[in-house]
């Protein structure tokens, strides 16, 4: 199944979680999100639409434990992502 750069499918969530070595709930926690939220990803996918945070964590976690090649489409997501929710708090670059 062939799915946009930002979201990943049901066996690409589990495959990461198995790379990473962590415990469920640690991966959870890494990612941002519940263990019963992180089921729902290992079953489902990522839904279409989503708390930003989460996405760009997982995808992180899916480049850093080979789950998903890193190109340069991949990390303007992630920095998308990362800076939209900076955006979104209220912060951005300049307020350092």
């Amino acid at each position: 199944m062939k799915t946009s750069s930002s979201h990943l499918t049901a066996e690409q969530v589990q495959a990461t979680l198995e790379r990473s070595g962590l415990t469920r709930q640690e991966f959870a926690a890494r990612v941002g999100c519940g263990t019963s939220q992180l089921f729902k990803y290992e079953k489902e996918g990522l839904p279409p639409r989503m708390n930003r945070e989460v996405q760009a964590n997982l995808l992180r976690l899916a480049i850093e434990h080979g789950v998903i090649p890193q190109n340069a489409g991949q990390r303007a997501k992630i920095n998308k992502l990362s800076k939209s929710r900076n955006t979104l708090r209220g912060r951005n670059d300049s307020e350092v």
